[in-house]
């Protein structure tokens, strides 16, 4: 696993550099988590699930950052357990998820997975996955992101992904008068 692509997309998504955990999120049953610790961003991915189900989660918790959503000052280690302890209770009414936070995180990480397998075709890699990555922190420059996340607030989804759509036509027309 390239950890610098992986580093790059999410920056470039989130608009803050970003470190990636590839371990069992702070709160027990979550399968992602962005939050700050000491003013730093990170986000947390569970391990153990495929490629593409790894990329959606790292979009969703990159979009957290883009809208404002991450959870402040995060703690340290979370307990072993599995089930939701008291210390994840707790972390809940410190940290409260809305339906609203994670509808949002969810509709912007679908654009960008969108833009990435639509755009994967234009780079090379070992893996599909390598190749959605640059394309995520290839062309998506964090101007482009903050526009999408205006559009989609102000209009909806469809919107943003047409915006996507007509960013894809004006590189195409740049590449032809080359």
């Amino acid at each position: 696993m390239n950890d610098e692509l992986w580093l790059k997309a999410a920056r470039v998504m989130a608009g803050c550099p970003v470190n990636i955990n590839f371990r069992e999120p702070i709160i027990a049953d979550f399968d992602g988590m962005a939050y700050y610790i000491n003013g730093q961003a990170n986000i947390d991915i569970r391990p153990g699930f495929d490629d593409e189900t790894n990329l959606k989660l790292l979009c969703h918790e990159a979009a957290h950052f883009r809208l404002g959503t991450a959870s402040i000052e995060g703690p340290g280690q979370k307990s072993g357990s599995q089930k939701l302890t008291d210390r994840d209770k707790y972390l809940r009414k410190v940290h409260p998820v809305t339906r609203e936070q994670e509808t949002g995180a969810d509709r912007l990480s679908s654009v960008w997975v969108d833009y990435a397998k639509r755009h994967y075709i234009e780079y090379t890699g070992e893996s599909m996955l390598e190749r959605e990555l640059k394309a995520l922190a290839g062309y998506v420059s964090s101007s482009i992101m903050d526009r999408v996340y205006s559009i989609a607030s102000m209009t909806g989804m469809k919107a943003a992904k047409q915006f996507l759509e007509i960013e894809d036509w004006k590189r195409a027309q740049l590449k032809k008068e080359k």
